[in-house]
């Protein structure tokens, strides 16, 4: 059999939503756009997937009107007519055609406007040709036309009570499952005929015909069928029309005049299923063969092409966005077509105005040049040919090395391949998980970023279960806070500003609650749990497991009743760490009472989702989802070092100003800086009593004390194996403070002693007999770590002489006695 190759573009449809300007809701916040509430509907489309159907890619709103929206779905140019088709595929197709809307049906999504038009006959490797159903999502977008002032609709597919809904002056006829099955009628009809209504009467001759019939007071059958036909063969007398008894039984049922009497599309289904064996195509027949080098002749000869690279659609739209393409720049000027004058936003005069939006939603293919081209010149076997040796790096990028994010993002090469490599990691997950989390820490593709995020945090498919056994549905305690706070959860994405996301917000913060009895609702929550949820809006469980692992790990038992000592903790060993990392910092602060509880608590509480915007925090969570729960203390003390010389000429005033409204922070650079952090301070700084278990291997605990005793350290600790460590890697400098004896005794290598009865510490003078070897370790960056028989004040002391003075990398020993006792024992 000859093989032929479909061929994808893209189209799209422009609605103008309806709007109540100047409006407040109850609780003071603006009447969301309709344009929002579009985009809200549309993300159930994105599921929808189905062999008959042309998948929906992205719905984008206008930067220029707060009503306008661009809906883009896959679309083919190499399309065949089906008034050109053969008597024996017509049925074959229709079968196809009935298919989808059973699907649709099913995933109650009732389509209203169905027409010929929208039925796409495209050919396919697989069965020849494909029936592509398109446009099939424009009525549930606009919530069965209540957001827009339009009829999305072709009238002569309207069944009778949708046309009686309409009224002068008024658009709105909701359309049912029941008017698709009449619309499916006539488009059978016009496939037989092979022609469409509108070739044979204007629409008001059609309705003429219509109400004709309606209006007669006998009637041989309440079926629409019979009467159509007879028109049909007055205005067409040299018509033939050959239609088989059991396909006519079908469409009479379909054209019933009740909408009660007509079957559902499963029955229709299944009854053509029954007698359709002797219509299904045999594609080694010589008959079929001929037809199909027919076809082909004919649609080589529009000289039409598609898209041919074999990837998933929402990669090929990504990429043709990295080209410079912008959807709205396209459109434009069919957008200024839509009324005589555009004044403001958009709002629209004209006394034409009505029939100029009629047609506003038809489908536009989108330019797809500058895509081709490019993908042309990618080396395919290169970039596709995925080994060990690419995996270490490919060197055909190794100039992307150290390069930003967003010149990673914005460069088509780089991430077609980036692409292509994370999708194939993810197909072999959990074989290849090491090499997946090794790629993933050069960055995070933006498509794949939701997979490789529920990857990471290994949620399976089996959280399904534990999902559905959770009530959502009835009310709760924490409901009227949920109502408060949702409708602001961030409240610049577009997507969460929805009815549709505020309502699957509410559900995924229930089912945790419900899942974690002994936690409870804390403000920052909804803002924690809000990236899950774009990434995996259509798939509830998915973020909702998500949301539970992340929580585990980086915020364990952070919302509890009672977190305070929690908090507590956290903030002291921020604390000191920012002590450890910038004592002039911690100093200034310190010395104007500027305490982390006036800041930080949000930061860590939500893992700085409420204080970051998404895009921003998408890049931060790429990294600390490789990290530890340590991670989060070296972002906030970037932060800090991002903000130094703001903060250093503050006073309390000023900074509490500054913090109320951060200044525009570079990502990049906080990321970068915080690895740093993470990786050259010892783990042991970062010790937490209610850390969660997810700590890297390196990491050693240290004596537990009270919170009271921990707030008094200036410095963080250091446990003995870090410190045996960077002993090895000549990185630290030690200072003991015992009495000579103790150290005549025992004492470490290159330590040396300012013993405490020789020295008082609360006076600065015992810094110059120890200034050059001080001076000397700070040029080398080495940590400072104190030694003393016991966690004593006087250790204290000497550190917070030691910040005073301006130097960074002070620690304190900790468990000091036994350590030594243990190393002294061993080296007799």
């Amino acid at each position: 059999m000859i093989e032929i190759e479909t061929e994808v573009e893209f189209a799209a449809s422009i609605l103008i939503g309806s709007e109540d300007y100047c409006s407040t809701c109850v609780n003071g916040l603006p009447v969301t756009p309709s344009s929002i509430r579009l985009l809200g509907r549309f993300q159930k489309l994105l599921t929808i997937k189905h062999k008959n159907l042309c998948q929906y890619i992205e719905l984008i709103r206008s930067q220029n009107s707060v009503n306008i929206v661009f809906v883009v779905s896959e679309h083919y140019s190499k399309v065949l007519s089906w008034a050109e088709l053969d008597d024996n595929l017509i049925i074959p197709l229709i079968m196809q055609l009935i298919d989808s809307i059973k699907y649709l049906h099913s995933q109650n999504v009732i389509i209203g406007y169905l027409s010929s038009d929208n039925v796409l006959i495209t050919p396919s490797k697989e069965c020849g040709l494909t029936v592509k159903l398109c446009q099939y999502g424009l009525n549930y977008i606009t919530g069965n036309g209540k957001d827009v002032n339009y009829l999305i609709s072709d009238a002569y597919y309207l069944s009778p009570e949708r046309i009686v809904k309409l009224s002068p002056g008024t658009h709105k006829s909701p359309a049912t499952k029941k008017s698709d099955i009449w619309a499916l009628g006539i488009i059978m009809i016009e496939f037989f005929i092979k022609m469409p209504l509108r070739n044979l009467w204007s629409l008001q001759q059609y309705i003429s015909i219509l109400h004709t019939f309606c209006q007669k007071p006998q009637k041989k059958s309440t079926s629409f069928t019979s009467y159509l036909l007879q028109a049909v063969k007055i205005a067409m007398p040299s018509l033939s029309i050959i239609i088989d008894e059991k396909i006519m039984r079908i469409i009479e049922r379909c054209l019933e005049i009740l909408p009660s009497m007509r079957p559902t599309a499963e029955t229709i289904f299944n009854d053509m299923e029954r007698f359709s064996e002797s219509y299904k195509i045999n594609q080694e027949d010589e008959e079929f063969e001929n037809h199909m080098k027919e076809v082909t002749r004919m649609l080589d000869s529009q000289n039409l092409e598609g898209l041919k690279v074999c990837r998933p659609i929402n990669e090929l739209f990504f990429l043709w966005k990295l080209c410079g393409s912008n959807i709205e720049g396209i459109l434009k000027p069919i957008e200024q077509k839509f009324a005589r004058v555009i004044i403001d936003e958009y709002n629209v005069c004209g006394k034409n105005l009505e029939n100029s939006l009629r047609t506003s939603y038809k489908l536009i293919i989108l330019p797809s040049s500058n895509l081709k081209s490019r993908l042309k010149k990618l080396n395919i076997d290169e970039i596709y040919n995925i080994n060990n040796d690419q995996m270490e790096g490919s060197s055909k990028f190794v100039e992307y090395i150290g390069q930003t994010l967003i010149v990673k993002e914005r460069n088509i090469e780089y991430q077609s391949y980036r692409m292509r490599l994370m999708r194939d990691l993810l197909l072999t997950y959990p074989f290849t998980l090491e090499i997946l989390k090794t790629e993933c820490k050069k960055d995070i593709p933006p498509v794949y970023r939701g997979s490789l995020w529920s990857t990471l945090l290994d949620v399976h498919d089996d959280i399904n279960i534990d999902f559905d056994q959770l009530d959502t549905f009835p009310e709760q305690p924490s409901d009227r806070q949920l109502m408060v706070d949702i409708p602001r959860c961030h409240q610049y994405e577009e997507l969460m500003t929805s009815p549709a996301a505020n309502n699957q917000l509410k559900r995924l913060l229930k089912a945790w609650l419900l899942a974690n009895p002994d936690y409870v609702y804390w403000q920052g929550l909804d803002s924690l749990a809000a990236p899950f949820l774009v990434h995996h809006f259509n798939n509830l469980p998915k973020a909702f497991g998500c949301l539970q692992n992340f929580i585990q790990r980086y915020l364990k038992n952070f919302f509890l009743k009672d977190n305070s000592h929690v908090i507590q903790e956290y903030l002291a060993v921020f604390t000191q760490l920012l002590a450890f990392i910038d004592s002039e910092l911690y100093c200034h602060l310190n010395k104007m009472d500027f305490c982390a509880e006036l800041f930080a608590i949000p930061w860590f509480l939500t893992c700085f989702a409420h204080v970051l915007p998404l895009h921003k925090l998408f890049h931060l969570w790429d990294t600390l989802l490789l990290t530890d729960s340590s991670f989060t203390l070296f972002i906030g003390i970037a932060i800090l070092v991002q903000m130094r010389q703001q903060l250093l000429n503050s006073q309390f005033n000023d900074a509490i100003l500054l913090f109320s409204d951060l200044p525009d922070l570079p990502i990049d650079k906080i990321v970068t800086d915080s690895l740093c952090y993470y990786h050259s301070v010892p783990p042991s700084c970062s010790h937490r009593i209610h850390s969660s278990e997810h700590l890297r291997e390196n990491a050693t605990p240290l004596t537990s004390i009270l919170l009271e005793e921990l707030r008094t350290f200036h410095t963080p600790r250091i446990s003995p194996t870090d410190l045996i460590n960077l002993i090895d890697h000549n990185r630290v400098f030690i200072l003991d403070i015992r009495s000579t004896t103790e150290f005549n005794i025992f004492s470490l290598p290159n330590s040396i002693n300012i013993a405490q009865n020789c020295h008082d510490f609360n006076s600065p003078n015992f810094y110059s007999t120890i200034k050059p070897q001080l001076s000397k370790a700070a040029s080398c960056k080495q940590v400072i770590c104190i030694i003393d028989s016991l966690l004593s004040e006087e250790c204290k002391k000497v550190s917070a002489q030691l910040i005073r003075f301006g130097y960074n990398f002070v620690c304190i020993l900790d468990d000091s006695d036994s350590f030594l006792r243990e190393i002294s024992m061993k080296d007799c």
